[in-house]
């Protein structure tokens, strides 16, 4: 540091300072329409506009629509493929929670919990339109009382149980008497399968765009479907697999989780050439 200089700004007070100028338009109105006046500003705009609307050109393009179709084709004979080639190949289980099966290409593996799901979903979806669901009547009906918030749930939702298969009629305050079941379902209890469709439900209210009838069928294909750890005969192996690639979209469950992995037949040769 220099102690011995002037720390004083050096100022050359001979300079003069001009003030800065503003030019206004005094004919401006900012609530005048008159285009001519409004013409020059507007016309940034417009070509502002024009070149955003250059960028969705090609959503609105037929050929964008025909990539679409065209990837949902490719999607289909994947699926076809799959089915052609797993055909004539047994299957087994691993560790009482997948299904392994092998083709020329490669080795499938299918988590049976969600392959199951997706079979029983596209089940009841179909059902609403066939109007077919067959109900069975319970020799004893089971009475079940529920918290004020399920049995308001649950009063709103009876037109889409009836139509699943349920037969339920309300039975005093906050209390459902059920006297009719989904005769595919077999043997099972009402009251914890009841309940945990209501709280499946409940969960996929988040998304507000679902439709409650889909909602209902995806809670009830959760409650109802094969969970982990139940061992499988190979007959049950052989109808879970087969049933699951007959569905509109076998490779994932309706909550948008993966079914199948595929491991090729080029990536076991190349790993085991190590």
């Amino acid at each position: 540091l220099d102690f011995n200089s002037e720390m004083s700004f050096e100022i050359d007070y001979s300079k003069r300072v001009q003030a800065p100028t503003v030019t206004v338009n005094p004919d401006y109105n900012p609530f005048n329409s008159d285009k001519s006046t409004s013409a020059s500003y507007s016309q940034p705009q417009k070509s502002n506009q024009q070149s955003w609307e250059k960028l969705y050109d090609n959503y609105n393009d037929a050929n964008y629509k025909q990539e679409l179709d065209h990837l949902q084709l490719e999607q289909k004979a994947e699926q076809t493929q799959l089915l052609q080639h797993h055909a004539t190949y047994k299957y087994f289980q691993v560790y009482n929670k997948y299904i392994v099966t092998s083709h020329e290409n490669g080795v499938l593996v299918i988590d049976q919990q969600r392959a199951h799901e997706r079979i029983l979903y596209e089940h009841y979806i179909a059902s609403k339109q066939l109007q077919n669901a067959a109900s069975q009547q319970i020799l004893f009906p089971s009475t079940l009382e529920l918290t004020p918030h399920d049995f308001h749930l649950i009063t709103e939702l009876t037109p889409h149980f009836k139509s699943l298969g349920f037969d339920i009629e309300p039975f005093g305050k906050n209390t459902i008497v059920v006297q009719g079941t989904p005769a595919e379902l077999g043997e099972f209890n009402t009251q914890e399968m009841i309940e945990s469709i209501l709280e499946s439900y409940k969960l996929n209210t988040f998304d507000t765009k679902m439709d409650p009838f889909e909602n209902m069928c995806r809670s009830m294909a959760k409650s109802a479907c094969i969970k982990y750890g139940k061992q499988l005969e190979d007959e049950e192996l052989n109808l879970i697999v087969e049933h699951l690639f007959l569905c509109e979209n076998p490779m994932y469950s309706p909550n948008g989780k993966s079914i199948i992995m595929e491991v090729s037949k080029l990536d076991l040769e190349a790993f085991f050439k190590k």
